[in-house]
């Protein structure tokens, strides 16, 4: 049983062994391509803040929504009806009526 094993093994380490020397050109040229990639990250050095200023604007964002539903939730009351259903109770006072009309 354990010749059976040995012997995938084998085939696989040689099957893979032809691959990679089949796709040496495609992999050399993956290589330039990722040099070149990294020097240009290299010469644009500011590149490196984008994450950090993304993630500010989002936790900014976040933070914003976050206030306002709590401002929504703290703006009316629960109460209970006679049948133990919530029910909403605005906290705010009306609007004075000379700023109706």
């Amino acid at each position: 049983m354990i010749f059976v094993f040995t012997g995938v093994a084998w085939l696989v380490t040689l099957l893979f062994t032809c691959l990679v020397v089949g796709t040496r050109k495609r992999i050399s040229q993956g290589v330039e391509i990722y040099e070149e990639a990294a020097k240009a990250t290299f010469q644009m050095p500011l590149l490196f803040t984008l994450p950090a200023c993304t993630l500010a604007t989002t936790v900014g964002f976040i933070a914003l929504w976050i206030c306002t539903a709590v401002y929504c939730v703290t703006a009316v009351e629960f109460a209970e009806d006679s049948n133990n259903h919530a029910q909403f109770v605005a906290t705010l006072p009306p609007p004075p009526i000379s700023s109706i009309t």
